[in-house]
């Protein structure tokens, strides 16, 4: 091995010498007269690996188990070429509640599927946790960079990526603690189910598997109530079986499997920023049995069809007939004749079925306004891409009616 000198790990190094840090030379890793990655010293933390293109592998305890990581980098990733997985982790609760739904995200242009501001708030947030993880931005740092098309707001820094960032930093600091941060990690038994993990870390015989949530809304649990029994989080069991799959020898010898959730912020404002359960292997394998069914009923020529709360983010909404069904029912509602002397003489029965086609009413109205945010939010998108929505163009930024 031999030292070399690299445009972007300059550039963290001069961050570092910022701090009255010194830093040790970055270390490329040879095959064959080819580099197919490197390693640098992170001191207490340990030695942090790089794949070919100086994206991190993870930190490891010593520069031989950093050196098997990106020895491992080097090995083909299919299936996880692809950009998204229709079976990934972010959609395993929708696929496993609605297994149709596969077939009709599929139907939608690929680039209308993330179309929410939300989104991209979130990913600039992500990748800005991947930079301080990485050292290469501080906190105050962060404040006013922008990311993607998303700039990062001093509340940001304050009230999200603090409060996550203070967590981890104390589980990385932990000695012998090893991690990997943003990683990609296939699903076993379905050809191409894979996701992308936000950290894993190992200390001792504990893996923890960390998702970020970033979004200010509804309260997202590992474990949560539905009906008599407690049920654990799909998204994170997939991660977990997952990157147990895919990287057996980070797992070898685990005897527990933390999952965990940092929110810091929610509708809910006392609600806490950490949830976690513990995983035993065969809840694992368990989950990997059960996964791979629905997956494949997904594939067939009936799957089942189902709409509920696991629909909030599924793009397919204006195409799916679960949503698209009160429309047709708003077109066919018959508004109901105002009672006589405004009911002062009806019977009950008349008045209750008059009540009756009021909350049939509201409910039909209701579903149609849930429906036209998803309709105009792809709209948008689409014409700012420059696509034709025939009757529709851009005006303020809205997608509006042509007159």
């Amino acid at each position: 091995m031999q030292p070399l000198t690299s445009p972007t790990m300059g550039k963290h190094e001069t961050s570092r010498a910022d701090e009255g840090t010194e830093t040790s030379p970055l270390i490329a890793i040879m095959n064959g007269g080819a580099c197919t990655g490197f390693l640098i010293s992170r001191g207490p933390r340990g030695v942090e690996a790089f794949d070919k293109a100086e994206k991190s592998l993870g930190t490891f305890s010593d520069a031989p188990s950093a050196a098997t990581a990106v020895e491992r980098s080097v090995a083909p990733a299919s299936p996880l070429g692809e950009a998204h997985s229709k079976f990934g982790g972010s959609v395993a609760a929708r696929v496993l509640r609605c297994p149709a739904s596969v077939g009709l995200v599929a139907k939608v242009p690929e680039y209308l599927r993330r179309v929410s501001a939300y989104a991209d708030r979130g990913t600039a947030l992500h990748a800005a946790m991947v930079l301080l993880i990485d050292e290469k931005e501080s906190l105050e740092s962060l404040v006013g960079k922008m990311i993607g098309t998303y700039t990062v707001a001093a509340d940001d820094v304050e009230n999200a990526l603090r409060p996550v960032y203070a967590y981890v930093a104390q589980l990385l600091d932990t000695p012998g603690a090893e991690f990997y941060l943003e990683r990609r990690v296939a699903f076993p038994t379905i050809a191409g189910a894979f996701g992308t993990v936000d950290l894993l870390v190992r200390i001792g015989s504990t893996v923890y598997i960390i998702d970020f949530k970033f979004g200010s809304g509804v309260r997202v649990l590992v474990l949560y109530p539905d009906g008599d029994e407690d049920v654990i989080n799909a998204q994170l069991l997939f991660y977990a079986a997952a990157a147990r799959h895919s990287l057996r020898e980070f797992f070898a010898g685990a005897e527990s499997i933390v999952l965990t959730i940092l929110q810091p912020m929610s509708v809910d404002i006392d609600a806490e920023m950490v949830s976690s359960v513990t995983v035993t292997h065969a809840e694992l394998d368990a989950f990997i049995a059960i996964y791979r069914a629905v997956c494949e009923e997904a594939l067939s020529d009936a799957p089942h069809l189902e709409r509920g709360s696991w629909c909030r983010f599924c793009p397919a909404r204006p195409i799916c007939p679960a949503h698209t069904g009160p429309l047709l029912d708003l077109a066919q509602f018959v508004a109901p004749t105002p009672l006589a002397f405004d009911g002062a003489f009806a019977t009950p029965p008349a008045k209750e079925a008059y009540l009756r086609l009021l909350a049939d009413g509201l409910d039909l109205i209701d579903a149609v306004k849930d429906l036209r945010v998803t309709l105009h939010d792809q709209a948008k998108a689409a014409l700012e891409n420059g696509d034709l929505v025939p009757g529709y163009a851009l005006s303020a930024g809205r997608a509006e009616t042509r007159r």
